[in-house]
């Protein structure tokens, strides 16, 4: 082989390396995994995550990715994602807070490119490895792949408990028909997840259960909202009145105040209209 010759192989060898190379920096480079991945829903109960009752409208999300309006099953959480760089095999795992395994949902899976998962998700049921159900908090995905630990943004919630919205304060306690009461209240602790103050309920009490006779929105970033004293647009009736809210939280679970109808004694708030 002439020394020319000699030289274009060698040229040629270098140029096969470096361009291997090059292709295996532009493959890690890119993003291993895409696909829009997001945990959903944002919450789950693992325990009773049906969707509230009479709360339809509230607990219809779009599955994703980008799918239709459905109800949804709040007893467990779905991710779903394809593999974007090359082939290879994933461990996809729950991880808490602090990083720390709580569930292995497949390990060594081979998955092909630009094809999602198997049934569109990797769905867990918030129960840990040893079958107990893991405790409220926050919690993220996790994939394992060609060297990698990839943490899917953002987590998602557990929580087994309904929201727990109360009423500070009603007044006045007395007021003449029609005339406006203000209401303060307080939402459950926002490290809980997002929860919304959906309603101010307000019942008339009388013979028999409480009767709702008003209802309307409340905003969750306020502490105070005023009914004001009318039902149809008529000001209301000579009588008491029972003031109660409803809210809802990222699981779709449903919390009231007060808790249960009709209230136990001095456990919530009145007014009073005069004639």
């Amino acid at each position: 082989m002439s020394r020319l010759a000699g030289s274009v192989f060698a040229a040629l060898v270098a140029a096969t390396v470096a361009a291997f190379f090059i292709v295996q920096h532009v493959k890690v480079a890119l993003p291993l995994i895409n696909g829009e991945p997001r945990p959903f829903p944002a919450a789950i109960n693992p325990i009773s995550g049906n969707p509230g009752i009479d709360e339809p409208t509230v607990c219809l999300h779009r599955l994703p990715p980008h799918g239709p309006l459905a109800e949804v099953d709040y007893r467990r959480v779905i991710v779903t994602f394809f593999l974007q760089a090359r082939p290879a095999r994933v461990t996809v795992q729950i991880v808490d807070a602090a990083g720390r395994v709580v569930r292995t949902l497949v390990s060594g899976y081979y998955m092909r490119t630009y094809r999602r998962n198997p049934r569109n998700a990797f769905a867990w049921n918030g129960r840990m490895r040893d079958g107990r159900i893991a405790p409220d908090g926050l919690y993220y995905y996790r994939v394992l792949l060609l060297g990698h630990a990839i943490r899917i943004d953002p987590p998602f919630r557990i929580i087994t408990t309904p929201p727990r919205p109360t009423i500070t304060s009603v007044s006045p306690a007395v007021v003449a028909s029609g005339g406006a009461v203000r209401i303060g209240y307080r939402n459950a602790p926002w490290d809980r997840g997002e929860i919304k103050l959906e309603q101010a309920l307000i019942y008339r009490l009388g013979r028999g259960r409480p009767r709702l006779v008003d209802a309307f929105a409340l905003d969750s970033a306020r502490s105070s909202a005023t009914w004001n004293g009318l039902i149809g647009g008529l000001p209301a009736p000579a009588g008491r009145y029972l003031v109660a809210l409803r809210a809802i939280d990222d699981a779709c679970q449903v919390g009231s105040y007060p808790a249960r109808l009709p209230p136990a004694p001095g456990s919530t708030k009145m007014v009073r209209v005069l004639g």
